[in-house]
């Protein structure tokens, strides 16, 4: 069971990565005006759906695994 908590760990560290580097690409390119602001706040709203949805996934996952584990 502690692999499966591990893993979820894992995962939704990657995910938090990943928004990281998304996020300082967004602010980079509102530094530097290459995109317009209702464009970067559309691309921030969609980060944050996908966001949400794959920590979501993984709880899920992560938990589902944890009832196997615990009952087998």
């Amino acid at each position: 069971m502690a692999e499966a908590a591990k893993a979820g760990d894992k995962a939704g560290t990657a995910i938090k990565d990943a928004r990281s580097k998304q996020q300082k690409k967004l602010r980079g390119m509102q530094l530097s005006k290459t995109a317009r602001p209702d464009e970067l706040k559309k691309a921030g709203t969609a980060m944050e759906k996908v966001v949400e949805k794959g920590t979501g996934e993984v709880k899920k996952v992560v938990d589902s695994a944890k009832k196997v584990l615990e009952s087998g």
